[in-house]
């Protein structure tokens, strides 16, 4: 691999994991309906929410969210 190429991976990388390496696994965060959830995974750019079920009929769930999706959806507590 090249130096370019190198270069442009790297650029890619910081563009996709943006600021994940401030959340930690057991933060609380606020969903955009402002129900509290909690990070229980993540990886180099996408993080792992449990969103708590929100209605009677609601089913709790863990669902991955890629960074840009996430910080749309979810505000740090």
């Amino acid at each position: 691999m090249n130096k370019i190429q190198k270069e442009h991976i790297e650029e890619r990388m910081k563009f996709y994991a943006q600021d994940i390496d401030n959340y930690a696994i057991d933060d609380v965060v606020i969903d955009i309906d402002g129900v509290e959830c909690v990070v229980t995974n993540k990886t180099l750019n996408s993080i792992e929410i449990h969103l708590d079920k929100k209605c009677s009929e609601g089913v709790s769930c863990k669902q991955w969210f890629t960074m840009n999706d996430y910080n749309r959806r979810f505000k740090r507590k």
